[in-house]
């Protein structure tokens, strides 16, 4: 098949994930056709340029990716550590950046071409530790979630999901603006655990937070919808996974796909994608087989921690710190073969 556009991939909207996964098919040509962002819930009006399904009436996804990369300019220098990585379901085009500890609680938000769309500050709000973020739905239609779970000495008494609503973007970026939060509070059952992998269910909007820990296995923990403030929770351990030997086994990001059939993990030197069975639930997907996928190279990403699916589903961006130079590494886009 011939490689879809990054540009496009990048544009269209989150596909619908109560409708099957359309793994790899290609569709007839027609207009790129993407569609209004205010509910993130509009699809392209068939199959655009390079021949990717379409994504109304249907849920696309890779069945493989292109090695290709096509790098998206990191326009903010503070975004020295990026640590999180989430596509927008209300933007098209836009991807929302954090920062690793050390930074305030604070995010930003870039356009497919690498142009600054936005800094949000999440007022009253604390960033101990945060590691990854993720879209998904909540009670206000479309809210992003940051992980502050790390944790490399296993000894946070409690850690949280910072949970704020998709905010709509100033027409010119300038000073940063001002979010009301929410601290979704919770322990593990069986102790203190370093996560630094989010992924958020884009139907249930069920949570899932992976431990980064080596040798392996990792361990899944869930956080079952709605996610809101209130009582310190427990999350429930749902699986164990591993990563392929030869590598780094320590996973640092993740991703849950828009169609809610499979997941992206990566670690320092691999990427992997876990797909659930043909009709079996989200949660099957951890104990499949991963399917290895083309990773950046240290030089190119020498801390990558950061991992997303394209809201279309149809590829997927990874970004890196520098803790070398301490500069503003570009993300790196894939999209299908």
């Amino acid at each position: 098949m011939r490689k879809l556009s990054l540009a496009l991939a990048l544009s269209l909207v989150a596909c619908s994930a109560s409708q099957p996964a359309d793994h790899g098919t290609a569709g007839s040509s027609g207009a790129a056709g993407a569609s209004g962002v205010t509910g993130g819930a509009g699809g392209a009006g068939g199959a655009g340029a390079g021949g990717a399904a379409g994504t109304n009436g249907s849920c696309s996804a890779c069945a493989a990716v292109g090695d290709e990369a096509r790098l998206i300019a990191v326009p903010y220098p503070a975004l020295q550590e990026l640590s999180g990585l989430a596509a927008s379901r209300v933007h098209d085009g836009v991807l929302y950046a954090h920062n690793d500890s050390g930074d305030t609680a604070r995010f930003f938000a870039i356009t497919a071409d690498g142009a600054a769309a936005g800094e949000f500050v999440l007022k009253g709000e604390l960033a101990t530790d945060w590691e990854d973020v993720a879209a998904g739905p909540c009670d206000a239609g479309r809210c992003l979630f940051f992980a502050d779970t790390g944790d490399n000495d296993a000894k946070r008494a409690e850690v949280a999901l910072v949970k704020v609503t998709e905010p709509s973007l100033p027409p010119q970026p300038g000073a940063p603006i001002e979010l009301s939060a929410e601290r979704v509070r919770f322990v593990y059952p069986d102790g203190p655990h370093d996560v630094e992998a989010l992924l958020v269910h884009p139907e249930s909007g069920d949570a899932y937070l992976v431990t980064k820990v080596e040798p392996g296995p990792s361990a899944v923990y869930k956080l079952a919808a709605p996610l809101a403030a209130g009582a310190v929770r427990t999350a429930t351990k749902v699986a164990t996974l591993s990563v392929p030997a030869g590598g780094s086994l320590l996973i640092t990001g993740g991703d849950a796909h828009p169609c809610g059939d499979r997941l992206i993990l990566r670690t320092y030197s691999g990427l992997f994608e876990y797909r659930a069975p043909t009709g079996a639930p989200f949660e099957a997907a951890f104990d499949a087989v991963p399917v290895s996928l083309t990773a950046p190279s240290f030089g190119e990403e020498p801390q990558g921690e950061a991992v997303a699916y394209l809201a279309s589903g149809l590829g997927f961006v990874t970004g890196s710190e520098d803790p070398l130079h301490k500069a503003a590494r570009p993300l790196r886009a894939r999209a299908c073969e």
